[in-house]
């Protein structure tokens, strides 16, 4: 009987049944007058680093999974003017996207989102380093940085739109989380001056001891009123078109002090009319 020994290498997981052929395709069997011997076999299963062979990734591979939630892309370079730093990729089975960009280079960097993979739109993203201002979300980039933005589309790109030299480098990475922080300010109207909450833009004013004030003869919003001058009289403002009538959207007390602000916030059906008196206050008030 010939002998016949085959080594697998350690850490190479084995199914059953094996099988073992000569040079000519035949199976090796104790059928045939050959003794077969099989050494190093381990379970199947998942093994360590030490016992696994190595894998190499397509040069066109998609984002690859690296832990639970989270892919990445790297090596991403770009050089050249239209040079895509992320080439189109889908993002759709993720909810955020963080676009390390590092390199020596001058020029304009853009990204944006697309439905289609072929018409993209400019989409603001935000970045992370102080210096440049974390909450104020920008459409295009010229300076190395961490930027991060919630998906809004199926395939996100990000292009040199401008040029003069150097070479962009990134790392991309993708999550299936997003934080509420990140969905509030890619939805923010923002700019480099102060937030501005805007009110009303319309007033009239109730001079102190005059008489009766129409200040709308329709439905409104009575926003509140500023006292301009005190009174030793409370002054009423009514839900009415003319009169000092009807149902009482403010009263001021007699004596108030000038400055004292009002605030109603309320909604007038009819009208705003303020029933002004002799010795009543006067009030600068504010509607829409």
């Amino acid at each position: 009987m010939t002998a016949n020994t085959a080594t697998i290498p350690s850490g190479v997981p084995v199914a059953n049944p094996v099988y073992i052929v000569d040079a000519s395709g035949t199976p090796i069997n104790s059928s045939n007058g050959q003794q077969v011997t099989i050494t190093n076999v381990n379970t199947n299963g998942q093994q360590p680093m030490s016992a696994s062979s190595p894998v190499v990734i397509a040069s066109d591979q998609s984002p690859v999974a690296t832990k639970a939630g989270y892919s990445s892309m790297t090596g991403l370079t770009a050089g050249a003017l239209n040079a895509d730093l992320v080439p189109s990729t889908d993002v759709s089975q993720y909810s955020r996207l963080s676009l390390q960009v590092t390199g020596t280079w001058s020029g304009t960097l853009t990204s944006a989102f697309s439905n289609d993979g072929v018409n993209f739109v400019s989409a603001a993203i935000i970045p992370i380093d102080g210096v440049n201002t974390f909450t104020i979300p920008r459409l295009t980039f010229t300076v190395n940085d961490i930027y991060s933005i919630p998906v809004r589309g199926q395939f996100f790109r990000c292009r040199m739109t401008s040029y003069t030299s150097g070479t962009a480098t990134g790392t991309l990475g993708l999550f299936t989380t997003t934080t509420a922080l990140e969905e509030l300010v890619a939805f923010a109207q923002q700019s480099t001056s102060p937030w501005i909450v805007s009110g009303s833009n319309n007033n009239f004013v109730q001079a102190a001891g005059g008489g009766l004030t129409v200040g709308k003869a329709s439905a409104g919003l009575l926003v509140g009123g500023i006292v301009t001058a005190t009174g030793t009289v409370g002054l009423t403002v009514y839900d009415n078109a003319s009169a000092a009538s009807g149902t009482q959207l403010l009263v001021i007390p007699a004596n108030p002090t000038v400055g004292q602000l009002f605030p109603v916030n309320g909604w007038a059906k009819n009208g705003i009319t303020s029933g002004g008196v002799a010795n009543c206050p006067g009030v600068t008030f504010f509607f829409s």
